[in-house]
């Protein structure tokens, strides 16, 4: 049987054609910061140095890690960190899209004990997020991530909210038998400021 990550892998993925295939046993980091092109060459997971000056969306950064972009285009679900004002972190997966140059993350009609959501009222104090997606496998020659960090907005009305819930509903069928709130609803956009990619192989 066929087996898929149970983090980021799109459905259909089988451990065979990941978007992070096995390659030579080499690790290998990429990173993008607003204003500076991608770098490479670290040799431990998570390092990353700063590239050269070059100002471009994320999709020119990274453009020479298209497993990277592929992966953040393509995952089914990611993980946003939020901290208050206080610094008191919090984590949750949301559905997202990204289009190149943004993320963005609707709070949706799925069950909540509430609308008033600590990550919004995080964002409010703190506007500071990370957003991270991954691959897991128990081959660990497989694994890999992407993580974006950056700054957030609670929108709610406009051209891009607009444009964000389209991204959405094309994304992800379910929106269309869950529809998504275009006069009433909120939309997080994260404007990344830094990008880091790596993967084991």
């Amino acid at each position: 049987m066929p087996r898929c990550s149970i983090s980021g892998r799109p459905p259909g993925c089988t451990a065979r054609s990941s978007v992070c295939p096995p390659r030579a046993a080499t690790r290998s980091c990429r990173s993008w910061t607003s204003g500076q092109s991608s770098s490479s060459g670290s040799t431990r997971p998570g390092g990353a140095g700063p590239g050269p000056r070059r100002d471009g969306p994320v999709s020119e950064g990274l453009a020479g890690a298209p497993w990277a972009l592929a992966l953040l285009r393509d995952a089914r679900v990611g993980r946003l960190a939020t901290a208050d004002a206080a610094g008191r972190p919090l984590v949750v997966p949301v559905c997202y899209a990204f289009d190149g140059s943004g993320c963005y993350s609707a709070v949706d009609a799925k069950p909540k004990q509430t609308r008033n959501l600590r990550r919004l009222k995080n964002i409010a104090d703190n506007p500071q997020v990370s957003l991270v997606v991954d691959v897991w496998d128990e081959d660990w020659s497989r694994l890999c991530w992407v993580i974006v960090e950056g700054r957030a907005e609670v929108l709610g009305a406009g051209a891009e909210f607009a444009r964000a819930i389209d991204l959405l509903v094309e994304k992800y069928p379910q929106y269309r038998a869950l529809p998504l709130d275009r006069s009433g609803g909120a939309v997080i956009t994260i404007r990344p400021r830094r990008m880091l990619a790596w993967r084991a192989a």
